[in-house]
């Protein structure tokens, strides 16, 4: 098990800065797709396009079809559910 929960929630595609911020760091999802279940009984799927062993790099971040323009995720957001896409490249920005 690795020793930090950051690399764990890593592979979902975001980790806590912070946890008194309620702010995420964007990082690489290691699935294809994946459903969380949030408050409420409300669902957030994550998804993750042109996922692959090559695809290390982040080219782009939506919420709900919102384009997230400065690599951070807000809890409260993401606990409302809806989908979170990753597009993925296998080159850097």
């Amino acid at each position: 098990m690795p020793k930090s929960g950051r690399n764990c929630m890593n592979a979902i595609g975001f980790y806590p800065v912070d946890p008194v911020s309620g702010q995420y760091d964007v990082g690489t999802p290691l699935f294809d797709s994946l459903i969380l279940s949030v408050v409420g009984g409300r669902k957030l799927t994550i998804v993750a396009k042109h996922e692959s062993p090559e695809s290390i790099y982040v080219k782009s971040v939506a919420l709900n079809g919102r384009k997230q323009t400065n690599w951070k995720l807000n809890h409260s957001d993401l606990r409302i559910g809806g989908e979170l896409t990753f597009e993925l490249t296998d080159a850097p920005a």
